[in-house]
């Protein structure tokens, strides 16, 4: 259920995003051209769905901890970087 209700603020969400400098689990993102604004909701929450999260933002990845990442830098990329146990500690685009 809380999966659901984060996919709820995700489209809340989406309709207030704006461009810009924009900072999201602790980090300053120099532009936010993937939307990551609109995706700050997610912070703090466990993703089930990933689906619907690609659905929302098509071009995603998904960063666990030790994953192994490219280093290229992809501006309309949404990065969601998740803890050991699956929470969601950072957004951002690149």
């Amino acid at each position: 259920m809380r999966g659901f209700a984060a996919l709820i603020c995700v489209g809340v969400l989406a309709a207030c995003g704006a461009g810009g400098p924009v900072g999201i689990g602790g980090s300053v993102e120099m532009s936010d051209t993937c939307d990551a604004r609109s995706q700050r909701g997610l912070v703090g929450d466990v993703i089930t769905d990933r689906a619907a999260i690609a659905v929302a933002a098509p071009k995603v990845r998904f960063i666990g901890p030790g994953d192994s990442v490219t280093m290229d830098n992809q501006p309309d990329r949404l990065n969601i970087e998740l803890d050991a146990q699956g929470v969601v500690t950072r957004v951002y685009c690149g």
